[in-house]
C-alpha cells in the first residue's frame, strides 16, 4: 500500500476499503483496523458509514464496548444523514448500539462501577436503555 500515497485521496479509500474488507475475510481484525481508519479520514462523507460499520464491529469483536459504541454511534449518524434509503442497515446498527450499551451497562455494574468510563457513556447507555433513542 505504500505506492498509493501518489493516487488522488478518494481513489486511496477505494484501496484501503478493499484491503480492510479482505483482512476482515480472513479475520485479520488487527490488520483492517488502521486501513478503515484511514480509509475514513479520506473517503467522501457519503462513504464513511462503512468505515465506522466495520471498524465498530471490529472492535465488537475485541468486546471494547466504548470503542465499538462510539464507532456505531458515527455509522449511524453518516447512514441517517447520507444514507437514509439503507432502513435495514440502520436498523442493524441501532440494534448493535443497543447490544453495545448492554454490555457497558452490565460491565459497569459487575465491576461497581469501578470501570474506566467517561461520564457521558454512562448517561448515554442510561438513556439508550430508557429508549429515549431507539425511534
Amino acid at each position: 500500500l505504500p505506492l498509493l500515497t501518489k493516487l488522488a485521496p478518494h481513489e486511496r479509500s477505494f484501496y484501503y476499503f478493499a484491503c480492510a474488507e479482505s483482512h476482515c475475510e480472513l479475520q485479520e481484525y488487527e490488520k483492517a483496523l488502521p486501513l478503515y481508519n484511514e480509509m475514513a479520514t479520506i473517503c467522501y462523507d457519503n462513504e464513511k458509514a462503512d468505515a465506522y460499520y466495520n471498524i465498530g464491529f471490529i472492535y465488537m469483536f475485541r468486546q471494547q464496548w466504548t470503542d465499538a459504541l462510539d464507532n456505531f454511534q458515527s455509522a449511524l449518524v453518516y447512514y441517517t444523514q447520507f444514507r437514509p434509503d439503507q432502513k435495514s442497515r440502520i436498523a442493524q446498527i441501532k440494534n448493535m448500539i443497543n447490544g453495545c450499551a448492554q454490555e457497558i451497562e452490565r460491565k459497569w455494574k459487575e465491576e461497581e462501577h469501578s470501570i474506566d468510563i467517561q461520564p457521558f457513556i454512562v448517561i448515554f447507555v442510561i438513556a439508550w436503555r430508557n429508549d429515549n433513542y431507539k425511534q
